[in-house]
């Protein structure tokens, strides 16, 4: 009676152990998923906000339009995402080929809202000036995006 008592205890722990397994693998099963969820899906989210960024640059710059801007920054940041998930690859040589495609992406950025602010002196918003500028002996103008001396005149801008 002992022994019978004995097996059913030991038969009880066993079930008791599989079952407290079985509630870890299903766990990190859905840890492991909800990670290569937010691998796969996040880049997305997390290029959310550089695109509003992007659009509200375009406004604040130029003065467009809220959803041409808009389209203009998407044209910007979709081959962002491809670009994303090619710098988190495991492979080398897919991470390799992401990196150097950000850093051309982001040389395009930097260039095109140069572009689309080369000729804006002012603030739309406010009408603080967004250039500096210092008149050379010759009588001419000469603009910089940022205050300072101009290396050749030694003026300050």
């Amino acid at each position: 009676m002992k022994k019978l008592k004995k097996n059913i205890k030991e038969k009880e722990q066993s079930h008791k152990s599989h079952k407290k397994l079985a509630r870890h693998v299903i766990a990190l099963v859905i840890c492991v998923l909800a990670i290569l969820s937010l691998i796969k899906f996040g880049t997305v989210l997390f290029l959310l906000p550089i695109w509003n960024w992007i659009a509200h640059s375009i406004i604040s710059a130029t003065g467009l339009n809220v959803w041409l801007a808009k389209a203009m920054a998407a044209l910007l940041i979709v081959p962002l995402i491809y670009i994303a998930v090619l710098v988190f690859s495991l492979s080398k040589k897919k991470r390799k080929i992401g990196i150097v495609l950000l850093s051309i992406a982001i040389a395009l950025i930097c260039m095109s809202m140069f572009l689309m602010t080369k000729d804006t002196y002012f603030s739309l918003k406010s009408g603080e000036a967004t250039k500096w500028y210092i008149v050379t002996p010759h009588g001419d103008y000469k603009f910089s995006t940022s205050p300072g001396f101009d290396p050749v005149w030694g003026k300050e801008y």
